[in-house]
């Protein structure tokens, strides 16, 4: 707007608007030069991300001055076991604790979906057996599926139906089928309405079998 969205001007032009305001350029001191050809998409997104996100991408734990500043990728396209891939289908060694998957079904691991499952089975019926519960609730919430823009934990929609199963399975023992789902997070549509799909094919199921 200095320029009347004119491109063209000359060293002269520059040199009068500094005279007429010393900080007319201040606000842009901060920039390096050529940083846009220095970073990746990561970093990229990370700087405009600070402006309307705390720590630019809510994970405390992956922010990238934690680990290295100016390079860390901030975001992750996938993970699986111990890599990770950033926006730029870079793939790294996460060293980090491999805590950008780390999550029940997190590392999108078939070894580890079967430990998850197993635990349901091991640890979590054997707790309701005990406490047997009169109504199942659960808190639904779909931002850990490997496709959300946020979580990315690779939860898939088969995990959600086999999670879904095992709940139900305890409802019909205890509670007489009283099962109520309260949609938590997810901020994919797609991703939400698969697996929201998934759950409801075993609740129906459940009800006309039984």
């Amino acid at each position: 707007t200095k320029f009347d969205k004119s491109f063209n001007f000359s060293i002269k032009d520059l040199i009068d608007l500094i005279a007429k305001d010393k900080n007319i350029f201040k606000s842009n001191m901060s920039i390096k030069r050529n940083i846009g050809s220095q970073v990746n998409t990561g970093q990229k997104l990370w700087r405009r991300a600070l402006n309307v996100i705390p720590g630019g991408n809510m994970l405390l734990s992956k922010r990238p001055e934690m680990f290295l500043p100016g390079l860390w990728p901030v975001y992750f396209s996938k993970s699986k076991d111990c890599y990770v891939w950033d926006l730029d289908k870079k793939k790294y060694i996460d060293l980090a604790t491999m805590s950008v998957g780390t999550n029940t079904l997190g590392y999108s691991n078939r070894k580890i979906d079967n430990e998850v499952i197993e635990a349901f089975n091991s640890k979590l019926r054997p707790a309701m057996d005990k406490f047997r519960p009169e109504f199942v609730l659960v808190s639904a919430g779909f931002d850990a599926h490997k496709g959300d823009p946020l979580g990315q934990l690779n939860y898939t929609n088969e995990g959600y139906g086999v999670v879904a199963e095992v709940l139900q399975d305890i409802s019909q023992k205890y509670a007489d089928g009283r099962t109520l789902y309260m949609l938590e997070g997810g901020y994919n549509a797609d991703n939400v309405s698969q697996s929201v799909q998934k759950i409801l094919n075993v609740l129906i199921s459940t009800n006309i079998d039984n």
